[in-house]
């Protein structure tokens, strides 16, 4: 266990998620057990960063949708919001109970990152049509959801009028923030070193060879910087500051640790790699994981702007 000592009057909710999040990866947990607790704490987060309390919502199976090109009506004396449109690469909306995505509630504002909404509802409202993308394994994971004259209340906006980038940047930032990021990276590279160790290369064991050990080393060098980086961004949070763009960090180095990760295991599996094992399934698998919230390119382009300053691309 952890002990942080502290003068500050605060919630302690960030350490008990840092060590559920730490301690897990020596427990083998189903993947949608997984997914459910991730999106449990980003939309609970994306509550806490707003001043709405007064949502009745069932926080379980919730599906995240971002970006969706909809216009809603006209604000004023407005009391329901008239949903067209459609977002393909939804995760789990086929078992969610409820949704959470973006709306496009002003198109007429100058900047992109104005004008948008944030609207929680159950997934059987009128109108929602939800179609599967099945993956090269197999896996149902992704769908391209169709939202056709959807008309919910006012009630059910998260945050004030417009102020939905402020409300999702809340919620990625959690889903970015490093913690499950090293974590799970961690148990990733430990059951790659036990594959090298009783893999064979040159008739010894594939762990003892150089260059093996230089990649290896290489990995476990860019995890320790992601739970170190992971402490850094717990200290803000247990500090009462809201995580900022450099949360961007950690998944940046996981999107450029999955594939070489991936690709070592395939080569010391060699003519073992035909079948469909964990690591093939990884090796086919990882597109998701690097690609879900937000590409590297993004995040390379979050990091430059937000956290070095530099010109926009």
């Amino acid at each position: 266990f952890i002990y942080i000592a502290t003068d500050n009057n605060i919630s302690l909710e960030e350490v008990k998620q840092y060590i559920i999040d730490y301690n897990i990866k020596n427990i083998k947990i189903d993947r949608e057990q997984n997914y459910d607790k991730q999106k449990v704490i980003s939309i609970s987060e994306c509550i806490l960063f707003t001043d709405t309390f007064h949502l009745n919502t069932n926080l379980i199976h919730y599906a995240q949708l971002m970006n969706i090109p909809i216009v809603g009506p006209n604000i004023g004396i407005i009391k329901d919001y008239v949903i067209n449109g459609s977002k393909i690469w939804t995760t789990k909306a086929h078992v969610a109970k409820n949704i959470f995505l973006t709306v496009r509630t002003n198109p007429e504002v100058e900047s992109r990152y104005r004008g948008i909404s944030v609207l929680l509802m159950p997934m059987n409202t009128p109108g929602i049509q939800v179609r599967p993308i099945v993956n090269i394994v197999g896996d149902h994971s992704f769908n391209q959801v169709f939202f056709t004259d959807v008309r919910v209340p006012v009630s059910t906006r998260l945050g004030a009028e417009g102020e939905g980038w402020k409300v999702v940047m809340g919620a990625l930032a959690n889903e970015r923030s490093g913690i499950s990021e090293s974590t799970g990276m961690e148990r990733h590279l430990d059951k790659l070193k036990a594959l090298a160790r009783n893999s064979l290369k040159g008739g010894k064991p594939a762990l003892e060879d150089t260059e093996i050990r230089r990649k290896l080393a290489r990995f476990e060098t860019r995890i320790s910087a992601m739970r170190l980086n992971g402490f850094r961004n717990l200290t803000k949070q247990i500090k009462g500051a809201q995580p900022g763009s450099e949360t961007s960090i950690n998944k940046l180095l996981r999107g450029m640790l999955e594939i070489p990760m991936a690709d070592l295991a395939m080569g010391l599996l060699g003519n073992n790699a035909s079948g469909m094992g964990e690591w093939q399934y990884d090796s086919f698998n990882f597109h998701g994981v690097v690609i879900g919230g937000g590409s590297p390119n993004i995040q390379r382009n979050i990091i430059a702007e937000r956290t070095l300053g530099l010109p926009k691309d």
